[in-house]
């Protein structure tokens, strides 16, 4: 997958989060997304996931996480992917969150 300037992009759904509470929804990949702020600590927004029942993990201010979203609903965390479709295959979707909500 190449973007204009002829590099290669390390993601296929890319969210910013800016503040407040938001739902998202995957239909295909059976998977809900949930993102807030934290009430312990003003830098870091929660991550929550349909598939991790009451697992959350937090992003700080200025700062992004990968995560692979399965077809299965598995919604998974990775580190930054140099080859998504050698890595993962292309059964599935690498989703980069960053948090830039500036508290």
């Amino acid at each position: 997958m190449m973007n204009n300037n002829n590099c290669t992009l390390d993601y296929h759904i890319c969210i910013v989060y800016c503040g407040g509470a938001c739902n998202t929804y995957y239909r295909e990949y059976n998977q809900t997304l949930k993102f807030f702020m934290s009430d312990y600590s003003e830098n870091h927004m929660i991550v929550s996931s349909s598939d991790w029942e009451g697992y959350n993990d937090t992003i700080k201010y200025n700062d992004s996480k990968y995560y692979c979203m399965l077809s299965n609903g598995a919604f998974i965390s990775v580190g930054r992917p140099k080859n998504i479709e050698e890595e993962y295959g292309e059964e599935c979707v690498i989703v980069k969150i960053t948090n830039s909500f500036k508290p």
